[in-house]
């Protein structure tokens, strides 16, 4: 009776044109590793490759950003200078000149008439927006009050002043700029003496509110209600 007796281990035994178990474990192990240093290896190489571009990008930034600041505190300047421009064209569109309103009074004043007073004052009023711009913002505007006193020596004293307030009401200059001409007062001066009739008159006009507007502004506003 032939015996075969097998004293290799498990381990120890060799396939022809085979690896055994473990090595193919540890080959496994050996692959992963390797796998994963590569793997890490490009991460950190990208990662400081990704931090440098980061850095210039941050360093351009900084350039950039002080660009930036300089035309954003520009823009705001030329924002600061066209509202005051705007402002400024506002004033001067609704400005009325006491001295122009004397001169056009001086062309229509009677010679039976002295002026003995006149005082001018403005004051501020806000326009509303017409009915098809019920969301725009009133604008706001000056309408101006002028006060006139003054004394007609003549025996038809009386006439003569309602012949002024009419001349007021429609006079070149007039026509357009007057809203309301009431007379205050009139009655008989006593400081005249007898056998002249003299009549003392105070007389109230109010103008249009003058808009605040620049002329840009002005223009739509014209050619919205041709449309």
């Amino acid at each position: 009776m032939n015996l075969r007796l097998d004293l290799l281990k498990d381990e120890e035994v060799r396939f022809p044109g085979r690896l055994s178990r473990p090595a193919m474990v540890k080959l496994g192990v050996v692959a992963a590793a390797a796998l994963v240093a590569v793997v890490v290896g490009g991460l950190i190489l990208r990662g400081r490759v990704t931090r440098g571009r980061l850095r210039r990008l941050r360093a351009s930034m900084k350039k950039i950003d002080a660009s930036y600041q300089i035309v954003r505190g520009m823009q705001k300047d030329l924002v600061a200078n066209r509202n005051l421009q705007n402002d400024l064209q506002g004033w001067t569109r609704a400005r009325l000149s006491s001295a122009q309103v004397l001169r056009r009074l001086q062309s229509i004043v009677p010679p039976e008439m002295e002026l003995k007073r006149f005082t001018f004052a403005a004051r501020f009023e806000m326009i509303p927006p017409p009915k098809w711009k019920k969301d725009s913002p009133p604008t706001p505007g000056l309408r101006y009050t002028m006060r006139i006193e003054g004394r007609v020596i003549s025996e038809f004293a009386e006439t003569v002043v309602v012949e002024f307030l009419r001349t007021l009401k429609s006079a070149a200059g007039f026509g357009g700029l007057l809203e309301s001409v009431k007379l205050e007062r009139l009655h008989r001066d006593p400081t005249v003496g007898a056998g002249q009739e003299a009549r003392v008159f105070s007389v109230l006009l109010e103008t249009v509110v003058r808009r605040m507007e620049p002329e840009e502004a002005a223009t739509n506003r014209t050619d919205e209600v041709s449309q």
